[in-house]
């Protein structure tokens, strides 16, 4: 399933019938007509954005100041972005310029609410069925992606699962599956999306680890020894890549209010953990989504290889 995504094919939009670089000049005036009746989709994606008054939209601006978005021009991949924090990112992705693909496994009816939240903010978001558990599904993916935009200039690695088990609980398939979905997963993206970026000589990589990968997790070992080997592959890909510009970031989000984090635990064990954590509540998915946008923007040019604990001061000791 895919969502009618705002911005066709990750291009720069059109400010008042002009096109628009992506370091924000205006560049020569174009024939919107005709070009919109070279591409049916084209045409389809602009009446969209156009909505009931048919005005193209236009970006802010002060007096004859264009104010250009942060991640204008820019396309991004994030996994896992139906719901929790993969939601977060994306809407946070889109909300700051970005044309926004999430994947999606199962979460049907969230992903298609997640386009609908978007698109009524004009947000340019879609949405791809995948399982990034799987390397073809991936390869599928990714050349997806491209295909309707072109280009791939961030991705996020956030699929994820997190099951309770002991690890005398745990079977052979137990075992692989959750390191397929939060270790795998990552690889699998990362090595399909590098040529694009290593042709570009430009891209950001984001992998959502986890603080249980940092100290360990008691009924989690599968878990916290994916998101180990995730740091560890964070740190091992930006060493091989920073040459071509892709820098690759971690962050480690620590206990997240959030479905699948709630779904685990007991209304007493999450109790515990608001009192044993210094700031004294669950974090939202929100402030890890804002986390991964300062990881993505200009702002954090200088920071490789590096991971951002967004964990309330669990890590201070």
């Amino acid at each position: 399933m895919i969502c009618l995504t705002p911005t066709p094919y990750g291009r720069p939009p059109l400010l008042n019938g002009e096109a628009v670089s992506e370091e924000g000049s205006r560049i020569k005036t174009v024939d919107v007509r005709a070009a919109t009746e070279a591409s049916p989709l084209l045409n389809s994606a602009l009446r969209f954005r156009r909505g009931a008054g048919g005005e193209a939209p236009a970006l802010p601006s002060k007096g004859n100041t264009v104010s250009v978005p942060l991640f204008y021009g820019k396309v991004a991949l994030v996994t896992g972005g139906s719901r929790g924090i993969g939601r977060a990112i994306t809407l946070a992705l889109a909300q700051a310029g970005c044309t926004v693909v999430f994947c999606y496994r199962a979460e049907h009816a969230a992903a298609t609410a997640l386009c609908q939240t978007a698109h009524a903010q004009a947000w340019p978001v879609s949405a791809l069925c995948a399982d990034v558990s799987n390397r073809p599904a991936v390869d599928q993916l990714i050349a997806d992606v491209l295909a309707m935009h072109g280009r791939i200039d961030i991705l996020v690695n956030n699929a994820g699962r997190f099951p309770r088990q002991s690890v005398l609980e745990m079977s052979d398939d137990d075992w692989e599956n959750v390191l397929r979905t939060n270790l795998f997963s990552a690889f699998y993206c990362a090595r399909a999306v590098l040529p694009t970026m290593i042709a570009a000589n430009a891209g950001v990589i984001i992998n959502i680890a986890s603080i249980a990968g940092q100290r360990g997790s008691a009924y989690h070992a599968h878990y916290a020894a994916a998101k180990g080997g995730l740091l560890a592959f964070t740190r091992s890909l930006a060493r091989e890549v920073i040459a071509h510009n892709i820098r690759v970031n971690a962050v480690a989000p620590g206990r997240i209010s959030t479905e699948m984090l709630l779904e685990e635990v007991t209304d007493s064990e999450q109790e515990r953990w608001r009192s044993d954590t210094p700031i004294r509540r669950l974090g939202t998915p929100e402030e890890v989504a804002a986390a991964v946008v300062f990881l993505a923007s200009p702002a954090s040019s200088y920071m490789v290889g590096e991971t951002l604990s967004v964990n309330g001061g669990l890590l201070m000791d």
